[in-house]
């Protein structure tokens, strides 16, 4: 098991007038889960501050991004504007300049190849879904109903979560940690884990691969939240009820 938190990373303010290393230049950046980690991808939290702006930007590798709350107002070249706000997830198209806009204060998570995988950035070795997931309390097999989906990596980002863990060696002992937002968990593939949710309205964003990830629409969300859903383009934000 491997967690991983942002209290532990590193926060970078790109609003200074230096120029930064990342493509990305406005808003402040910390990276929670590093290339070293091993699971191919990295995750950045990026804080963006109403009004900011970035005038081009494009994307170099096949990446993700996932709004947990305020509003972005994304413009492609030759398509119709795109406006992300929390719960929306949206895939960029390698090499197409884009206009930012930050119409709110906004966190966004962005999900980008490791540098090791960056060569094969536009067609990914396996299926990479992102999902956001809704636990309710009371149920004790959510551990093992992500894992049965393909789960790479969760980050909890609202509520309060409980995880628990054994190592498959036979003298091992239990583990557990709290999930709190910010809190990345990635599992080892022989480690059997549950999570207990402590608070209601608990949500994890989850990073899937594989065949086996699917809907976590339907397998997560509380009662009267299971609409129909479309996957994302590249060019459209996927809106998840709530």
């Amino acid at each position: 098991m491997q967690i991983f938190t942002l209290f532990d990373a590193q926060m970078r303010d790109f609003g200074t007038g230096r120029r930064p290393r990342s493509d990305f230049h406005i808003g402040f950046r910390s990276r929670v889960l590093a290339a070293s980690a091993g699971l191919g991808h990295t995750c950045d939290y990026i804080f963006l501050r109403t009004g900011e702006t970035q005038n081009e930007f494009v994307t170099k590798c096949h990446e993700w991004w996932a709004c947990l709350r305020g509003g972005i107002r994304i413009a492609e070249a030759g398509q119709e504007p795109v406006l992300m706000s929390g719960g929306d997830i949206f895939v960029p198209a390698a090499g197409v300049p884009m206009q930012l806009n930050i119409m709110l204060d906004t966190i966004l998570v962005r999900v980008m190849p490791a540098p090791d995988d960056a060569q094969s950035a536009g067609t990914p070795a396996a299926p990479i879904q992102a999902e956001f997931a809704w636990l309710s309390v009371g149920e004790d097999d959510w551990g093992r109903r992500l894992r049965a989906r393909g789960l790479r990596w969760a980050l909890c980002y609202r509520g309060a979560l409980s995880l628990h863990w054994r190592p498959a060696a036979p003298d091992a002992r239990g583990q557990c940690a709290p999930l709190q937002p910010g809190t990345l968990y990635a599992p080892d593939p022989q480690d059997a884990c549950e999570i207990d949710v402590l608070q209601p309205g608990s949500g994890l964003l989850c990073c899937m691969q594989g065949d086996r990830a699917g809907n976590l629409q339907a397998l997560c969300a509380p009662a009267g939240l299971n609409e129909e859903r479309r996957e994302p383009s590249r060019r459209e934000a996927l809106s998840l009820p709530g």
